[in-house]
């Protein structure tokens, strides 16, 4: 599984056959820039962050 916080890397991972884990961080690039975002469903887990993934995959 290929985790990431951009939409770019996962789509990448995706296309190689693996599965995907997006995590939300809105502060990775200060106040001058967006964040990516996800939509449920858009890869096979999509969380708020590190614990919520974790809870995501049963951990």
């Amino acid at each position: 599984m290929m985790v990431a916080a951009h939409i770019g890397d996962l789509n990448a991972a995706r296309s190689f056959g693996l599965r995907t884990g997006f995590i939300y961080r809105p502060n990775e690039y200060g106040p001058t820039r967006q964040a990516d975002k996800a939509s449920p469903g858009q890869f096979d887990v999509v969380s708020k962050d590190m614990l919520d993934l974790a809870l995501q995959l049963g951990a």
